[in-house]
């Protein structure tokens, strides 16, 4: 998806013109229209100005290309990345739309020329004499836009020596007490070795949803800044700004990987202010533009596979950059603006790569302009083929928010579908077939929670299934249309254990239609603790107790079903949560919520029919540790059910 940033990193040279290149081998040696090429006059140069922003010591990439020395090991595999446009990474079709921007790292065909040349003639080095001053590079300690008037440091983050790459986020409060317009950002990593990637949003509110990696999430926030290898902040012209609300929080998004040492990293945002009361003539934002206008069908084993969206713009304006975004089966995206006259301009394609996120910033010269009544046009293809990258090229894909789904869609609309039409169809036809069987307990196992916990409009939820609130609309007024009786969801992924009832609409769309399924609920069970395993240094009842107060007041004032199950739910009884001798007799929210314990959960249906619910687990310990004698798991909470007249 395009976004509207504004262009003020400087990571390379533009693009120049292509230039046509002879070159010929005379007794061994490499030469270019006459001239011999050699690493210390032709290709040192090269890789100072588009490779070694990475590759260096103390940087993501995993081999330094600073010296001869370097270099040489890894000659062949340059020449096989630079040939197939792999590296630098970049990833604008040179043949398609704006040529001109300011961080264009990309190689001209004259030097892609020369390093397959020097490869293929043995790699010479050259005179010494011949080789350039080493770069000097930015220091990566120091703020590049100004010393700071508020710093948000996120919390330290461990890094193993050997790991799959973690995608996540932090929330860290501002302390911000009123608002205040940005007049510069930076990002800054602590250890860039292992960051491959941050972004940061503000987060209004007391949303502290982890994102789970999900980088494309409705509740990420606002956008505000990211790092990128050679970015060094942005500074806003003057009389532009972005607003930071009082109250906000900051949202870290990561991106890690592993590089062979324990690495711990804690990241920080500075952030310089324009004075009190002032606010700019123009508001620097970013948006995500151009949503599929159908949800996406990509079968599997398939190749290219093309969707289309589209953005009317009702103002004149500027694009000052374009970052395209998929998941791991993106392909390739292409934007083009539709002029009032309906004249068609193509602006700009891009070969996505999932594993670099790149925002491509115009040249002020070049970023098109344009006027009211436009059309920006969004054109992506998908690959769905067998390929080093795709996790299962057999699955049929649709959007999603996970990396293994692809985006686009709205989570509202009725044709947008998490388990397909034929499975959603086989769901409803056989919970119904188990109710006129007699058959007591209808168990759904999902692979995300289907409540609505966490999300602020009251259909949404952080939940995976949250995305397609349509389809779960659906599924639910089916059960309840249909007196489908004891359905119980069973799930994780969410970091904590809670029960929850379920809520609908009956008339999609309608907020105020919302309707409550009476004799069905849901279990989230998870074997890690809510907000990270060291978040929870207290696990007393109290603390708990507060916690689960606080979740429950927000449910219910975004009038979304509250935490637990009601002491009138049919069939209840013999309610039982560690610490709290009320239980039974009173049950509350905290008797279905465990946030701070790693738990998993056991469901035994007995010969009468009765269903009994046990969550078991030991309090969470902090990330990378465990305890030298670990306590043998108790019994956090139970409760049971028993079945109500009919059944």
């Amino acid at each position: 998806m395009p976004k509207l940033l504004r262009p003020i990193a400087l990571l390379a040279m533009c693009a120049a013109p292509l230039a046509a290149v002879a070159t010929v081998t005379v007794d061994g040696q490499t030469q270019t229209n006459g001239t011999t090429v050699t690493f210390t006059k032709d290709i040192a140069p090269i890789l100072q100005r588009s490779c070694q922003n990475c590759h260096r010591p103390g940087q993501m990439a995993p081999m330094s290309l600073l010296t001869y020395q370097d270099v040489r090991p890894w000659v062949r595999s340059i020449k096989q990345r630079v040939l197939s446009r792999e590296m630098p990474p970049w990833g604008i079709d040179p043949h398609v739309g704006i040529q001109s921007f300011k961080n264009d790292p990309s190689l001209r065909q004259d030097e892609v020329d020369k390093i397959v040349a020097w490869v293929d003639a043995g790699a010479p080095m050259g005179r010494a004499a011949d080789m350039p001053k080493p770069r000097e590079f930015d220091d990566s300690a120091k703020w590049h836009i100004g010393k700071p008037d508020l710093i948000v440091t996120s919390p330290p983050h461990t890094v193993p020596p050997e790991a799959s790459d973690w995608w996540g986020s932090y929330v860290v409060p501002t302390g911000l007490t009123e608002d205040r317009y940005i007049k510069a950002i930076e990002s800054k990593p602590g250890k860039t070795a292992v960051v491959h990637h941050l972004l940061t949003y503000a987060v209004e509110g007391d949303e502290d949803a982890d994102s789970n990696g999900d980088d494309s999430n409705a509740e990420a926030g606002e956008f505000l800044n990211e790092f990128a290898v050679g970015k060094n902040g942005d500074v806003f012209p003057e009389g532009a700004g972005r607003l930071l609300k009082a109250g906000s929080k900051i949202r870290f998004d990561f991106h890690y990987h592993a590089v062979g040492q324990e690495t711990v990293d804690q990241s920080q945002l500075g952030i310089v202010f324009y004075p009190k009361g002032y606010a700019p003539k123009h508001v620097e934002y970013s948006k995500q533009l151009g949503q599929p206008t159908e949800p996406l069908d990509i079968p599997g084993g398939s190749g290219f596979v093309r969707s289309d969206g589209y953005q009317r713009f009702n103002r004149a304006g500027k694009i000052t950059a374009f970052q395209p975004h998929m998941h791991t089966r993106g392909k390739r995206q292409c934007i083009e603006l539709i002029y009032p006259d309906n004249k068609t301009e193509q602006i700009s394609c891009v070969d996505f790569t999932f594993n670099w996120h790149i925002v491509h910033v115009y040249a002020d010269d070049a970023a098109p302009i344009y006027p009211p009544g436009t059309v920006l046009h969004v054109i992506s293809w998908h690959d769905n083929s067998a390929n080093k990258i795709n996790p299962d090229p057999r699955n049929w894909v649709g959007s999603g928010n996970r990396t293994i789904d692809d985006v686009g869609g709205r989570a509202d609309n009725p044709a947008r579908t998490m388990l397909g039409s034929t499975q959603l169809q086989w769901l409803e036809a056989t919970l119904l077939q188990a109710q006129q069987d007699r058959i007591p307990w209808k168990f759904v196992a999902i692979s995300s929670p289907i409540d609505q916990v966490g999300g602020a409009p009251v259909q949404d939820g952080k939940s995976w299934w949250g995305g397609y609130r349509a389809e779960r609309d659906r599924l639910l007024k089916f059960i309840a249309d249909h007196r489908i009786g004891h359905v119980v969801f069973l799930t994780t992924d969410d970091h904590q254990t809670r029960v929850t009832q379920l809520q609908y609409l009956t008339n999609p769309g309608d907020p105020n239609s919302k309707a409550l399924l009476t004799d069905a609920f849901q279990v989230v069970t998870g074997p890690i603790g809510a907000g990270g395993p060291d978040k929870f240094a207290d696990h007393s009842l109290a603390a708990i107790q507060i916690a689960a107060n606080r979740a429950n007041e927000r449910q219910v004032s975004r009038g979304q079903p509250p935490l637990g199950l009601p002491a009138s739910f049919p069939g209840l009884h013999a309610v039982f949560r560690q610490g709290d001798p009320d239980a039974a007799a009173t049950p509350s929210p905290v008797d279905f919520y465990s946030p701070d314990t790693f738990n998993y959960t056991v469901l035994t249906v007995a010969a009468d029919g009765n269903l009994t619910v046990e969550t078991w687990g030991i309090p969470s310990y902090p990330e990378n540790t465990f305890p030298q004698s670990a306590a043998a798991p108790s019994l956090i909470l139970s409760f049971h059910i028993g079945l109500t007249q009919g059944q």
